[in-house]
Formats: structure tokens, sequence, C-alpha cells
């Protein structure tokens, strides 16, 4: 897919933060070091996206905006194209040249990158929600609010450790990431089961309970794939 050439009216979308990519000089391609930094730069673009993704997806679920819908979509769609525009950068590399160290990083920037596309994919599952949630008129027990918004006060916590840690080489913001699993599984479990005590009592309907259970799912993939980055 590629992102549509204009930017959302009325939104922020004009920031460089929105261009195609910035760093992926062909120049570089004859230093290997050189290029993955790089690429490493255009990583660090793309979980700035996901961040700015998140923020407005959370405004979404608890309170709908078609502008707010329309430049999610249009971020997702950017984020599709860095990840065509890394991949195909990275295959410019001259792989007979690499040291076993370069070799490494480069399929570890592979992982990465997909890790990251596919998180974009997961919010753009909960911001279809959070439509569907609309056109269905389904509003959260106040419960149920607050474990979705506490889904996604952990969640942004993640990606801003992701954040720095790709931006800065920090393994310790990495392995903070891994240490919040056991805490995610948690309060996956304690949801659901919270839920469907709502659920049997008549406090949410079934629409409710389809949109939040999906919500759910999608915030727990999104930390997999956090992690899957985390233990590279």
């Amino acid at each position: 897919r590629r992102p549509p050439r204009s930017t959302p009216s009325n939104s922020s979308a004009a920031s460089d933060v929105y261009k195609r990519q910035v760093y992926l000089d062909k120049k570089l391609l004859d230093s290997p070091d050189k290029a993955l930094d790089a690429v490493r730069k255009e990583l660090s673009r793309i979980v700035a996206l996901i961040v700015k993704m998140l923020e407005k997806t959370e405004k979404l679920v608890f309170g709908f905006q078609k502008s707010n819908y329309s430049e999610v979509n249009y971020i997702e769609l950017v984020i599709d194209e860095l990840h065509h525009d890394i991949l195909e950068y990275l295959d410019g590399l001259d792989k007979s040249t690499l040291t076993k160290e370069q070799a490494k990083r480069m399929i570890d920037i592979s992982v990465i990158v997909d890790s990251l596309e596919r998180i974009g994919d997961r919010i753009l599952n909960i911001v279809r929600l959070a439509k569907y949630k609309k056109e269905k008129k389904v509003v959260f027990s106040s419960q149920g609010e607050k474990e979705i918004r506490e889904f996604f006060r952990i969640i942004k916590q993640v990606i801003c450790a992701l954040e720095v840690g790709l931006s800065k080489l920090d393994g310790e913001s990495l392995r903070k990431i891994l240490d919040k699993s056991s805490e995610v599984g948690k309060m996956f479990s304690q949801s659901k089961i919270k839920h469907l005590e709502r659920f049997y009592q008549r406090e949410c309907v079934t629409a409710d309970a389809t949109i939040f259970n999906n919500m759910l799912v999608n915030f727990v993939e999104i930390f997999k794939h956090c992690s899957k980055i985390a233990q590279l």
C-alpha cells in the first residue's frame, strides 16, 4: 500500500515526522555501519509515529472523532511505506562484504521493522473497534473503561521504553519491557475474568463484550511484538 500524497486536513500531519524516509541515503550503502545507523534512525521515527497513533487511538476509544480516525489511518499507511523503504534499502547492501556483526545487525533490524509494522496493524485494529463501538453506541462500564485505560498506560510506557532503547541503543530500557511481561499477562487474565462477570451480571451487552475482549487481545499482541524486539 502507498500513503496518500496529501496529509489529512486540520491535523499536525505536515510535521517532518510524517515524511517518508529521511535518513536512507543510498550513498551510505558502501559503508555498512553508516547505512545501518541510518536505518536505526528511521526505526526511531517509526516508533515516534506509533506513539502518536497510541495517543490518538486512546482518544478515539473514549471520544470518537473522524479527524483523529483519518489521521491514525494515514499514520499507519506511512509506517507501511517506511517498512517497505527500509527493507528495500537493506536489500541494497552488498551482503558479501558484511562482517558477522554487521550481518547480525541487519537481520535484527529486519525483525524490528517487521515487528513495528505489525504493532501499527494492531493499533489500527483497536481504532476499527473504536469505530464499531461508536456505531453500536456502546458505552463501557466505569470498571471496563478503567481497565482499558490501564492497558493504554502500560503499552505507552512500553513503547516509550522501546523508543529510548532503539534511539539511544539503551539495553536497560529494553530490559524494562521484558520486566513487564508478568504484569501484562496478569492484567489480561484479570480483565477477561472481570469482564465475563460483568457480562453475566448484565452490566454489558454482547457488542460490548466483543469490542472489549478484542481490544485486550490486540494490546497483548502489541506487547508481544515489543518483547520480541527487546529480546534481540
